[in-house]
């Protein structure tokens, strides 16, 4: 069992295309974490993740599928899922954050991401932003799927936009 993650500061393992963490004891993932060029699968499900730092996996430009179901996470933070090279015309992203304790997400959580699947599954979420999502479906060419189902969303005119 892991239990702590040391950053890959480099790029040392330049063919690296899936990494497999998952069912460990990791706590946080740092600001900058992961850096390898050609990772596509990152999965950090099942873990004890309650903190991400920002920009963690902004350095992973072909990024695809990212895993973080199924950890303890209350809130997602600005800049959290920021790809600064990612090619959203080429690549769609698959981002579970099911099974977490989310209950806020900020404005900019997400800034930047187009042609996205976001699972929010069973969180703790009371409503949906309309500041955090609807740049996301506006500015998507091809593809934008949400899933809210078994949080508790209060149904008010907030939702309404």
């Amino acid at each position: 069992e892991i239990s702590y993650y040391v950053t890959s500061g480099t790029d040392d393992l330049p063919k690296l295309t899936t990494l497999v963490l998952k069912r460990n004891r990791i706590p946080i993932v740092f600001t900058n974490a992961f850096s390898y060029a050609s990772l596509t699968v990152l999965d950090l499900s099942s873990n004890l993740i309650d903190t991400i730092g920002k920009d963690a996996f902004a350095a992973l430009d072909k990024l695809q599928e990212l895993y973080l179901d199924h950890n303890l996470l209350t809130k997602v933070d600005d800049d959290c899922f920021r790809f600064f090279n990612h090619k959203p015309d080429n690549n769609f992203l698959t981002l579970d954050l099911s099974f977490n304790k989310i209950s806020y997400i900020s404005e900019y959580a997400f800034r930047g991401l187009r042609n996205v699947q976001i699972n929010l599954q069973s969180n703790h979420l009371t409503t949906i932003t309309e500041t955090v999502f609807k740049p996301i479906i506006l500015d998507s060419q091809f593809f934008v799927f949400l899933s809210f189902s078994g949080n508790n969303i209060t149904c008010d005119c907030k939702i309404l936009w």
